[in-house]
């Protein structure tokens, strides 16, 4: 009985994936769900798009984007389920390498479904994406000097 209900609940997260629905949890940093779909919150996107933009274009690390943002004055947004009011290390990188910022739905510990019809919202994801995935997730963070 028991392994019938995972088996249906399973095809249920693969199903809600495949239609772009969310699975439960919080919305990532960036987004917020509307109708079990995520759609980009513009007031959080601002930070997203720096991230993206300082990974793709420059060689900041993680350490090195936390403090560029804190210096430029983008400032995490507080929301259920976080306290800090600025961005660190960790959440840059967790940022960095989340599927869904490269338009994909997570529905099991390691598999992402593409989203049908699903567009990069945020222009430099799949670059980035490409990247992290080329490098492990590396960077040696030698230029630190922010601006």
């Amino acid at each position: 009985m028991n392994g019938k209900i995972f088996e249906c609940r399973h095809w249920g997260r693969i199903q809600k994936a495949c239609e772009g629905k969310w699975n439960g949890g919080f919305a990532p940093y960036g987004y917020q769900l509307i109708d079990e779909k995520l759609q980009i919150n513009e007031k959080e996107a601002e930070a997203i798009r720096v991230i993206f933009d300082q990974y793709v274009h420059t060689d900041i690390g993680a350490n090195g984007m936390a403090k560029y943002l804190e210096n430029h004055g983008i400032h995490k947004i507080q929301r259920q389920n976080g306290k800090n009011p600025l961005f660190d290390a960790h959440l840059v990188r967790l940022i960095l390498k989340n599927p869904v910022y490269c338009g994909k739905i997570a529905y099991g510990c390691r598999k992402t479904e593409k989203v049908h019809g699903a567009r990069n919202e945020y222009h430099l994801m799949e670059q980035a994406c490409m990247e992290i995935r080329a490098s492990s997730g590396k960077r040696t963070g030698r230029n630190t000097n922010v601006i």
